[in-house]
């Protein structure tokens, strides 16, 4: 099983596997191979396929698998999401044995849980065209060179950003990103004001990207009678990522209908983690946390809500 270090040694020289596995709990760096994989292959919105095992049925995932790209000559891209859902691999063994009469055709699997389950991992690991790869938390020297990728800024710097954000990468990632909208090299009293005002530390933020830990942290710092805002404000993110995981099922899109466009660059990498049944019950668990605080309580309501997120 390759780390994610490993796994972008060869990305870096182009190379993509017939099938990749990606695993492990450091959201941009499992998103980031999803990108690589689909820009590297170039495979255009009518060859590409996505789909969720907690969604689709087995049937409908092999035989998407099993098509030719619908351009001679093209690639073909079937992403699968909550990976972790699909029962038996006997056809992914099949399908590898026959790979070869399907050119151009390559399978991502994507799931939520931080390791691949065993039988998964001993069929993969068997196959040349395979490939596992496990996002865990990067070690200092692979962290510096993440961040060192994402913005020219030099090594002491990338230590500087990632000490102010706890080694968190989504934070880390946010700070980079409005680091390269500027020109120039920037001090670290920037990198100090971009990591105290970035939205992603905020406790709305740090729950939608599944930073519990930061989410509770954030909380002793809330107002208690900023809570129901808070609930509101939740139940309208919620909304824009269920909308965002409909848009980017096909494409990346820079627009969606009803929200504004800062809105959608910010929280479209989290538009897809939120399948609609993940948001049906997310919705189901604020419209109690929202009874509740209506009728008065503020002890434990938004505890609770972290809880069950």
């Amino acid at each position: 099983m390759a780390t994610y270090a490993q796994w972008r040694t060869s990305a870096d020289r182009g190379e993509v596997r017939r099938v990749t596995y990606v695993c492990g709990d450091q959201v941009p760096l499992v998103e980031e191979v999803v990108d690589h994989v689909r820009d590297t292959l170039a495979v255009d919105e009518f060859n590409y396929v996505c789909l969720s095992a907690g969604e689709s049925k087995p049937a409908e995932i092999w035989a998407a698998a099993m098509q030719y790209p619908l351009t001679p000559g093209a690639g073909r891209l079937v992403l699968v999401r909550e990976a972790e859902r699909i029962k038996t691999w006997t056809p992914l063994s099949k399908w590898l044995d026959g790979c070869r009469l399907l050119p151009g055709v390559h399978l991502l699997f994507v799931a939520a849980e931080a390791d691949v389950p065993a039988p998964v991992a001993a069929l993969l690991q068997s196959r040349r065209n395979a490939r596992l790869v496990r996002c865990a938390a990067p070690n200092s020297e692979d962290a510096i060179a993440w961040v060192r990728r994402r913005t020219s800024i030099d090594q002491t710097m990338a230590w500087h950003l990632l000490e102010r954000v706890g080694g968190d990468l989504a934070t880390a990632a946010d700070v980079c990103f409005k680091l390269s909208l500027f020109d120039g090299i920037p001090s670290k009293a920037s990198i100090d004001a971009l990591c105290d005002d970035c939205p992603a530390e905020s406790f709305v933020d740090a729950l939608l990207a599944g930073r519990k830990k930061a989410a509770l942290t954030r909380l002793g710092r809330l107002d208690p009678d900023t809570q129901p805002a808070t609930i509101d404000l939740l139940i309208s993110r919620v909304a824009l990522l269920d909308d965002l995981w409909r848009a980017t099922r096909t494409t990346q899109p820079q627009e969606v209908p009803g929200w504004p466009a800062f809105l959608v660059r910010q929280y479209i990498s989290l538009g897809k983690l939120y399948d609609p049944k993940r948001c049906a019950y997310i919705r189901r668990v604020l419209a109690v946390a929202e009874d509740a605080s209506r009728n008065g309580a503020r002890d434990g309501v938004l505890e609770a809500l972290v809880a069950l997120w």
